[in-house]
């Protein structure tokens, strides 16, 4: 694939600041052929290509000595470059905390909540291929989605720490083969050279 974008920032408040992002990427897939309007994908479809267009904005506050949060927002536009069945608009919405009370000890907390709207794609609860009866009474398909991650780091010297992190994530959508919620527990060392 190919990315190409850049960002500015600029000083909002005496301890706050708004970074502003764009990034175009495109997706040119070697064998994987786009899905037409009724949801097939056929070797006539060509190959896949996706143009996505993401806009994003953070802003960035300093509350005290330890504390610094983010507020975060990113769109995303996706264009599927044949008959749009995979094309989608993303909304994404995110709070981020960075609390470090000493010289050892520093903790993370972030959730962000997605809204993804397909125009065109279709809700499947059986895999739909080349043999797929007809597309008639398949609902659209509608996605949101909810990420929470919480992780704890602990220096042992200015080049080695240990760290913990919890997450949860759910994705909620009314195609059943991708609706599903997770925990994760994870514990790992850092070194940095």
């Amino acid at each position: 694939y190919i990315r190409f974008g850049g960002h500015a920032e600029v000083k909002v408040l005496a301890d706050s600041r708004l970074k502003l992002t764009y990034l175009h990427t495109f997706r040119d897939f070697k064998e994987r052929n786009p899905r037409d309007l009724n949801g097939r994908r056929r070797n006539a479809n060509g190959l896949l290509q996706w143009n996505d267009d993401s806009y994003r904005a953070s802003l960035r506050s300093k509350l005290g000595a330890n504390l610094t949060t983010y507020l975060d927002y990113s769109l995303t536009m996706r264009a599927d470059n044949f008959q749009g069945y995979d094309n989608f608009t993303a909304h994404k919405f995110g709070i981020r905390l960075d609390y470090t009370p000493g010289k050892v000890w520093r903790t993370r907390v972030a959730v962000a909540m997605v809204d993804v709207n397909y125009a065109n794609a279709l809700a499947y609860n059986t895999i739909c291929n080349v043999t797929c009866p007809s597309v008639i009474g398949q609902p659209r398909l509608t996605e949101n989605s909810i990420n929470t991650n919480i992780k704890t780091e602990y220096k042992l010297s200015k080049v080695q720490s240990l760290w913990v992190a919890v997450g949860y994530s759910s994705v909620n959508t009314n195609d059943l083969r991708y609706d599903y919620s997770r925990n994760q527990f994870m514990v790992g060392g850092k070194w940095q050279f």
